[in-house]
């Protein structure tokens, strides 16, 4: 039986071990040929954008890993507008080709899903 799997990511990507770990369940969720969708709101929308310098920081650089979500089927990214606006960025500053969502739709998205993980 296949479910929908949300993966919210809201933390920054070099901040903790949180996002390599949640990339690490998406990657899990769909080789097991289940429907899976992230949704990146809050700090979380700083983990595509272009030119980071994780290694300055002595962090694991996971654009790599995002670069590799079309391999693994994944090609439902949804980028929370007013987070990506809050922060100065724009669609072209991501690393990858998203669907930019406002807030008033995001409740929307999330009851379409079988399972929502927010770490």
């Amino acid at each position: 039986m296949t479910s929908a799997f949300l993966f919210v990511f809201s933390r920054p990507p070099h901040s903790s071990l949180h996002v390599l770990e949640m990339l690490d369940m998406t990657l899990t969720a769909a080789a097991f040929d289940q429907n899976v969708s992230l949704l990146l709101i809050d700090d979380g929308v700083y983990s595509l954008r272009v030119g980071q310098k994780p290694e300055s920081r002595e962090c694991r650089d996971v654009s790599a890993i995002f670069d590799s979500l079309e391999i693994y089927d994944i090609d439902s990214v949804y980028v929370e507008q007013e987070s990506l606006a809050g922060r100065g960025l724009r669609s072209g500053d991501l690393g990858l080709a998203v669907d930019i969502l406002p807030r008033s739709d995001v409740g929307a998205l999330m009851r379409r899903q079988t399972v929502i993980v927010n770490v």
